[in-house]
């Protein structure tokens, strides 16, 4: 009986550890130099973007994404970014990115954008989060920014120990059906 009560804790802990394991929550600071170009869809931005933050998911340092976004302009104060037409990306060109949508806001001389992740691949998969930045464009179709990011990333055992625990809780039950099979009376 000691021995069923041992597997069967065992098998609930299993199952109940990715409900207990956490997000990985990560605050990264990004620096972005690029061009901005009006097209019949919006403003397209491509650019560099340098983060400061990333790396405990990187191996100690912190890597360097290539930025694409493209959002619609609606009306001289804002603008927004909606996929599959819009929306921004950021790749380190190793399978590593964070993608998501974007607004703007256009208030005098002040420039901001807002992000939302809304998922990542790589390293970075699955992630969420949001962050802002402050925007500078140049007469010569030059911009730059800003700007903080709050993310969080899973962690990535977490659907393999829920995996492995549902497989040691069918073994746990088709071990304890098989034995009150064998001790049944005839």
């Amino acid at each position: 009986m000691y021995k069923k009560l041992k597997i069967l804790t065992a098998v609930v802990m299993l199952c109940c550890a990715p409900l207990a394991a956490s997000a990985d929550v990560i605050n990264f600071d990004f620096a972005t130099l690029g061009n901005a170009s009006l097209t019949p869809d919006g403003a397209h931005l491509t650019g560099t973007t340098w983060t400061s933050g990333l790396e405990s998911l990187f191996g100690g340092s912190s890597p360097t994404f290539s930025f694409n976004g493209l959002f619609n302009l609606i009306g001289p104060f804002g603008a927004v970014g909606v996929p599959p037409d819009g929306g921004w990306s950021m790749s380190d060109g190793a399978g590593d990115s964070l993608f998501g949508t974007f607004s703007a806001a256009f208030v005098g001389g002040l420039n901001a954008f807002f992000y939302d992740v809304a998922g990542g691949t790589g390293a970075l998969y699955g992630a969420v989060g949001n962050g802002g930045s402050l925007v500078g464009f140049g007469s010569n179709g030059g911009y730059q920014e800003q700007g903080t990011m709050v993310i969080a990333v899973p962690e990535p055992g977490m659907i393999s120990l829920l995996l492995a625990g549902l497989l040691a809780l069918g073994w746990a039950v088709r071990r304890h059906r098989a034995g009150l099979v064998l001790s049944k009376p005839v």
